[in-house]
């Protein structure tokens, strides 16, 4: 640890507290996938391989597209959440390595070091 001991702890506690709203839309992330697997395995399971009339067969179809178009949806309003943010916080993050006069990649890394141990997740 070279640059984070410089910093108050006022600034770097923001940072944190970005990262940890960061690592719960991760978590959401998992919401959406589960529920895409539960409907998948419940149509397989209960639905295919039945006979059924060419307007059912349409509904069902219809319902088997819209339904995991829309959780796919909102996978990729959380991913794009998540990159807001993500960029949010390396702003904060470049910001402070420039006020402090330190070398942003490698002050990059060690705060990146210290959140991942932290609160797990991908980093920023």
């Amino acid at each position: 640890m070279k640059f984070i001991p410089n910093i108050k702890e006022t600034e770097i506690q923001a940072v944190f507290k970005a990262y940890e709203e960061l690592v719960k839309y991760y978590r959401r992330i998992r919401i959406p996938g589960l529920l895409m697997i539960v409907i998948i395995g419940g149509y397989n399971f209960f639905i295919a391989g039945k006979r059924y009339t060419i307007a059912e067969h349409n509904t069902i179809r219809n319902t088997m597209v819209l339904i995991p178009g829309i959780i796919v949806l909102v996978l990729l309003v959380i991913a794009f959440m998540v990159f807001k943010r993500q960029r949010a916080i390396r702003k904060q993050v470049r910001g402070m390595a420039q006020k402090h006069n330190f070398p942003y990649r490698e002050f990059k890394k060690e705060v990146n070091m210290v959140l991942k141990s932290f609160y797990g997740g991908s980093g920023i």
